[in-house]
């Protein structure tokens, strides 16, 4: 799902989306950036450690909550206005791009199991919509 072209244009788009839609009350966009880096790193984390279809199930309401978290992340960060140059300099990009490598890798990896797939495709459709557009989350299962 993921190929370079993909990721070439995913990645600047996460580093705006990180910017633009961090917010809150005292939250800077620099706070919510570290915490969507958090969730990108524990799904990458996640998806390594998954080995058997009990490891999947285990880790479908873990993927679900951190695709609901990031849609969460990014209303916060939308609210924060546009982020100012220094911060959108401030953006770790080869980290961001590192994520997403192992996270593709993983999936590659997971769908050539069937079953497991079948356990993890939905969740990771969802964790998908989230990252290319949040707000999403909800619809990927029809809802």
């Amino acid at each position: 799902m993921w190929d370079v072209r993909v990721c070439s244009r995913a990645i600047p788009l996460l580093a705006a989306l990180l910017l633009s839609s961090l917010a809150g009350c005292g939250e800077t966009h620099q706070q919510l950036m570290v915490e969507m880096d958090g969730v990108q790193s524990r799904v990458a984390r996640m998806l390594k450690e998954i080995e058997t279809v009990d490891d999947a199930l285990q880790a479908v309401t873990t993927i679900e909550n951190l695709a609901a978290r990031w849609n969460l992340i990014a209303l916060r960060a939308r609210a924060l206005g546009n982020p100012s140059e220094i911060e959108i300099k401030s953006v770790d990009v080869k980290t961001l791009a590192g994520h997403l490598k192992v996270i593709k890798v993983e999936k590659a990896r997971l769908r050539k199991n069937h079953e497991i797939w079948a356990v993890l495709e939905v969740p990771l459709q969802k964790y998908d919509a989230a990252m290319a557009d949040p707000g999403k989350v909800s619809r990927a299962d029809g809802g």
